[in-house]
C-alpha cells in the first residue's frame, strides 16, 4: 500500500466512527490542565528566588510550593499511564473496524487493560529512556559550553527526537496487536520499518510535529492573556493526535497484510 493509501485508510476509520475523538479530547483537556499548573508553578518558583534565601527559609508559601509540586508530579505519572490505555484502545478499535466488527469502546478498553503492561514497557522503553538520555546529554553539553552551542545542540535534539519517532513509530500498534513479548515487539517493529522507511518516516513526522507544537503551548501555559488561544490550540492537537493515533496501527496492520480497506 501507498502511504496516500494508509492516510485516507485512517480518515476513513474515523469519518465511520467520529466517537474516536472523545478519548483524545478528554486526555487534551487533562493535559492542559496539568500543563497549566505546571505553568503556574514555574511562575510562583521564579517569584520565591527573588525574596533571597533567608525570606525563603521562613516563608509558608515553599511548603505550599513542594505540596503542589508533588501533586503536579503525581497527575503527570497517572497521566503516563492513562495514555498508555488511550495508545493501546485504539489499535484494537482499528482492527475491529478492517475486520468489520463494532467499534467499542468497552472492547478495546478490555483489549488495553490485557495488554497494559506490554504497552507501559514499550512506552518507557521508546519515549521515557531516550528522552531521558537525550535531556542528560544536553544538560551537560550546555553546562560545559553555555550558548555558544546553542542552536547547534537544538538541532541535535530536534534530529535525535525525529529519530527516536521514526525508530520507535510502530511497538504502540504491535505491542498491542503481536505477540506478548517485548523483545518480539521491537524486533517485528524495527523489521518492518527498515523494509518500509519511506512510509515510516513521513507517518513518524506527524508525531514529531505535534510533539513540538506542544511543546511550544507550554509558553502560551505563562500568559493568561493567551489562555483562549492554549485552549483553542489543544483541543486541536487532540483532535491531530487521534488521527495519528489511527494512522499508527493502519500503517502497522497495512504493512503486515493483515488491513482489509474499508470505505
Amino acid at each position: 500500500m501507498k502511504f496516500l493509501a494508509f492516510l485516507e485508510g485512517a480518515f476513513h476509520v474515523l469519518k465511520s466512527n467520529p466517537k474516536l475523538f472523545v478519548p483524545n479530547i478528554i486526555m487534551g483537556i487533562y493535559d492542559g490542565i496539568l500543563q497549566l499548573m505546571v505553568a503556574g508553578l514555574a511562575i510562583a518558583a521564579v517569584g520565591l528566588q527573588s525574596m533571597g534565601p533567608e525570606a525563603m527559609l521562613g516563608s509558608a508559601e515553599i511548603s505550599s510550593l513542594l505540596s503542589q509540586t508533588l501533586l503536579a508530579l503525581a497527575l503527570t505519572i497517572a497521566g503516563f499511564f492513562l495514555n498508555v490505555l488511550v495508545w493501546g484502545m485504539y489499535p484494537a478499535m482499528v482492527k475491529d473496524y478492517s475486520a468489520k466488527k463494532k467499534v467499542s469502546f468497552s472492547a478495546a478498553l478490555k483489549v488495553a487493560l490485557d495488554r497494559f503492561l506490554l504497552v507501559s514497557a514499550s512506552a518507557i522503553v521508546s519515549l521515557i529512556v531516550p528522552g531521558a538520555i537525550l535531556y542528560v546529554l544536553i544538560s551537560n553539553l550546555f553546562l560545559l559550553y553555555g550558548t555558544a552551542l546553542f542552536w547547534p545542540l537544538l538541532a541535535f535534539a530536534l534530529a535525535v527526537c525525529f529519530a527516536t519517532f521514526f525508530l520507535f513509530y510502530l511497538p504502540f500498534s504491535a505491542a498491542v496487536l503481536g505477540k506478548k513479548s517485548l523483545r518480539t515487539v521491537f524486533a517485528e517493529s524495527f523489521s518492518l520499518t527498515k523494509k518500509n522507511p519511506g512510509a515510516i518516516s513521513k507517518a513518524s513526522a506527524i508525531p514529531f510535529v505535534l510533539s513540538m507544537a506542544d511543546f511550544g503551548l507550554a509558553f502560551l501555559a505563562e500568559n493568561a492573556a493567551f489562555l483562549a488561544a492554549f485552549w483553542a490550540l489543544k483541543l486541536l492537537l487532540s483532535v491531530v493526535v487521534t488521527y495519528s493515533y489511527v494512522l499508527n496501527p493502519t500503517i502497522y496492520m497495512g504493512l503486515k497484510g493483515e488491513l482489509v480497506e474499508r470505505k
